[in-house]
């Protein structure tokens, strides 16, 4: 599915990377670009011109989001809400254009939420755009259509091979640009976007958890039979096979550490294929698509 919002944002991104490989902040780097847009303001060329009135929307739209977000998780500061108050007053895209014009550092932090929603993982923007009401979402394509496109590629049904597809990108990305490898930062990442997702998205969430019990219980299985830490396999097979699907749901929603370990199991098997030194083949995992315990979570 194209999404020109993302191509646009692709573009300024490398802009901003680009002065941040120099040395620069965030928000020198920030400030560098206002100045190119301040430029392009006055331009003849309409390609360029339209460029320019396009990143802005996708500015204001990625400042919104991100704002409102922050303010319905009681992690938002003075500064924080002043600025949404700034982007809730915009009355249009006139008014916005004529706002950027004339205040330099509302543009600047339009520019810098931009570049933050672009750095962020796939599922941490799903997450922002499932908090969306549906009347805020009619409100921005009253006034900005262009975010219908980020309707169509964030607000999906999640399933499990976009969770696997999350821990396998965070580790390739952690590999290749942290000094500092933190697996466990990655299964915290997963964890807090199914509890919000819990929240946004419920009927989602069930569809989801009840996915990762189906596998949890696979990949536990394998695992107690070659480990010998196998406590926690034990409960969690246990669980699986020996209550209902309201207390399996129950757990993964209620108890962090059960989720935790889910999420641990799954990512060790299916994505690391290694659990505490041990190579593991996924050709080796029993078959558990006829048991009774897939029956029962709805597995095909």
């Amino acid at each position: 599915m194209e999404n020109y919002n993302q191509e646009i944002r692709n573009i300024f991104g490398k802009h901003i990377d680009a002065s941040i490989e120099c040395g620069l902040s965030i928000r020198e780097s920030a400030s560098s670009y206002a100045n190119t847009l301040y430029k392009l303001e006055t331009t003849s060329n309409p390609y360029k011109k339209l460029y320019r009135e396009y990143l802005i929307f996708i500015m204001y739209l990625d400042a919104y989001k991100l704002a409102l977000y922050r303010q319905k998780q009681c992690i938002a500061d003075d500064s924080d809400t002043e600025f949404l108050g700034q982007l809730t007053d915009v009355k249009n895209k006139e008014d916005l254009l004529i706002l950027v014009s004339v205040d330099k550092d509302f543009l600047i932090r339009l520019i810098e939420e931009c570049y933050r929603f672009r750095e962020m993982y796939g599922l941490f923007k799903v997450n922002i755009i499932k908090s969306l009401s549906d009347s805020v979402n009619e409100w921005l394509l009253e006034k900005f259509p262009i975010h219908q496109q980020d309707l169509d590629i964030y607000n999906i049904d999640v399933k499990l091979e976009h969770i696997l597809r999350s821990i396998e990108s965070q580790s390739r990305h952690q590999e290749k640009d942290c000094f500092y490898k933190f697996q466990d930062a990655i299964v915290l990442n997963i964890m807090g976007f199914i509890q919000n997702l819990t929240n946004f998205d419920y009927d989602n969430a069930e569809k989801l958890l009840l996915e990762i019990a189906g596998k949890d219980y696979a990949a536990s299985k394998f695992l107690e039979s070659c480990s010998d830490e196998s406590e926690v396999f034990l409960d969690h097979i246990d669980l699986y096979e020996n209550y209902s699907k309201r207390d399996i749901l129950y757990e993964l929603m209620s108890i962090p550490e059960f989720l935790c370990d889910a999420i641990w199991n799954i990512a060790c098997v299916y994505v690391y294929h290694e659990y505490d030194g041990i190579k593991i083949d996924t050709k080796e995992l029993d078959d558990c698509g006829d048991t009774e315990v897939m029956k029962k979570l709805g597995a095909k």
